[in-house]
């Protein structure tokens, strides 16, 4: 897993360092093979393009936060906020859904802020 994400940050290092020159210059070390068939992948290829504009479009949307708790698993996140309460009650899943969507507000009110707009409208239905 650590080598595929080590491979694809050297490719797109190499994308944009050869992309500033239009992938006229081979880097030494590359079978001129490889070198063709990234070229053609990354300026000619249509579903890579395709893929590639609309990534690119959602990525100038910002950022799209959807919880606030980490990759930590919805049942081991319940598991601790039970623990952490005095009496063991286990908090229902609205309180939990609640709890994995707010920042804990700034300032004087301190009221929580919800991380994206859909998780407020889902928390006020519940």
């Amino acid at each position: 897993m650590i080598a595929r994400i080590k491979f694809k940050h050297a490719l797109s290092e190499l994308k944009a360092k050869c992309a500033k020159r239009n992938f006229q210059t081979k880097p030494p070390d590359m079978n001129p093979e490889l070198w063709a068939k990234l070229v053609h992948l990354w300026t000619e290829d249509e579903g890579h393009l395709r893929r590639s504009s609309f990534t690119k479009a959602n990525r100038a949307k910002g950022p799209r936060v959807t919880h606030t708790s980490s990759s930590m698993d919805v049942n081991v996140y319940r598991k601790k906020m039970q623990q952490a309460n005095p009496e063991g009650h286990p908090p229902t899943y609205p309180k939990v859904y609640t709890s994995r969507r707010q920042h804990k507000g700034k300032g004087k009110d301190q009221l929580p802020i919800y991380c994206n707009d859909e998780a407020q409208e889902i928390e006020v239905s519940i």
